[in-house]
């Protein structure tokens, strides 16, 4: 595609391509400052639009012990797209730690096999794995194929609908992402003490009183906003990057 008329300002560009292709992915493969900037500055250009995010992690992280980079990096960014209501899915931590190289193998295919596309590439990616295995080589989990790789063929992966909160404090949760799979989690994310007290006074004081219907009216306060990734198939992944680029 021809780049060169779409404005420098991202968040422009971002509602501009959304305007001209309707229904399209957006694909943030870093931090979601931008992707925040365009949600408030043009509430309504990504209404319709499939956000895919490289971000968030159910279990330990990679910038924190408990926050994935692009999480910590601009918590403020992911938690404006997680509470816009919009079609927001995210390939956390969890997946793309699946999709790993042998570095060295893939970078030698890659400079000889690799054409242009693989000449261009290798550069920057012998400077992340090095950066990543502090020069040891050896096997390596380069995140962003993941994202992609599902983006082109979901069912690389597994989707599961979640209630997701990121702490946006700046101390040690900051960029921290909480998942919420399951009723109970769910109750414990949305109800405070005395809301789960008080539920709790009914099921035993109230003749008749129907929990079920009280849950729902508690989960429907706080709709479920991301499909999260959890899990990708890596080996699958990594053996189409390799036949895709060399």
């Amino acid at each position: 595609h021809d780049l060169s008329g779409l404005s420098r300002d991202a968040p422009a560009a971002i509602a501009a391509a959304a305007q001209a292709n309707p229904g399209m992915t957006l694909l943030a493969l870093g931090p979601l400052t931008n992707v925040a900037l365009t949600v408030q500055q043009y509430p309504n250009a990504l209404n319709g639009v499939k956000i895919v995010a490289l971000a968030g992690a159910l279990g330990p992280g990679n910038s924190s012990p408990v926050a994935e980079f692009n999480a910590f990096f601009d918590p403020h960014a992911l938690d404006i797209v997680l509470e816009s209501g919009l079609d927001v899915t995210l390939v956390t931590m969890d997946a793309f730690t699946d999709v790993t190289f042998d570095s060295q193998k893939f970078l030698q295919k890659l400079t000889k096999k690799g054409g242009a596309l693989g000449q261009f590439l290798a550069q920057p990616l012998g400077a992340y794995i090095s950066a990543q295995t502090q020069g040891a080589g050896g096997m390596v989990s380069i995140p962003d194929v993941a994202a992609v790789a599902y983006v082109l063929e979901p069912t690389v992966g597994t989707a599961q609908t979640a209630l997701v909160d990121v702490s946006t404090e700046p101390e040690l949760t900051r960029g921290q992402t909480v998942m919420a799979m399951t009723v109970p989690h769910r109750l414990a994310m949305i109800a405070g003490d005395a809301q789960l007290s008080l539920l709790a006074d009914q099921v035993f004081t109230v003749p008749g009183f129907d929990m079920n219907q009280a849950i729902a009216l508690i989960l429907a306060q706080r709709p479920d906003n991301a499909q999260v990734v959890l899990e990708i198939r890596g080996k699958t992944v990594a053996t189409l990057v390799e036949k895709a680029l060399t």
